[in-house]
């Protein structure tokens, strides 16, 4: 075993695309704090792009994940609580994902193509008190 003193820096093996670490003593925030710090200073830049959806920018992913917490809590769902999320990639994932961390509860992702035996298995073995589907999903009418 290699021992790294609290003096040196270990190097960053070639080829692996890492960087080295940033320093952390000087705190950006919480991620919903950043979202929100970018929508407010540059709303119109991309946070992130789908690929069939196009850009989505700061403005409309933090004004999307309040109106996910917003209605989160609304039917009640409280911190700790677990939400499961079968939603393919696309911009409603983030929406959802972001919206229920923004509440403090636990996004439980799922693979969007799950029955609903196993939805409903997952469901049961988390202890889980909501579920996103997409609007279009064939297994709910």
């Amino acid at each position: 075993m290699n021992a790294i003193s609290a003096q040196s820096e270990p190097e960053i093996p070639q080829g692996t695309g890492l960087m080295p670490p940033t320093n952390l003593s000087e705190n950006p925030g919480t991620l919903m704090e950043i979202i929100a710090r970018h929508a407010r200073l540059s709303p119109e830049k991309t946070a992130f792009t789908v690929h069939e959806e196009g850009a989505v920018t700061y403005r409309l992913l933090h004004t999307r994940i309040l109106q996910v917490a917003r209605y989160l809590d609304n039917i009640g769902i409280r911190a700790g609580d677990r939400v499961l999320i079968a939603l393919k990639n696309s911009a409603s994932f983030f929406y959802a994902f972001y919206g229920i961390l923004k509440i403090a509860a636990i996004a439980v992702p799922i693979y969007p193509g799950s029955g609903l035996e196993r939805i409903g298995g997952l469901g049961k073995l988390c202890t889980a008190s909501a579920l996103f589907l997409s609007k279009d999903d064939q297994r709910v009418k």
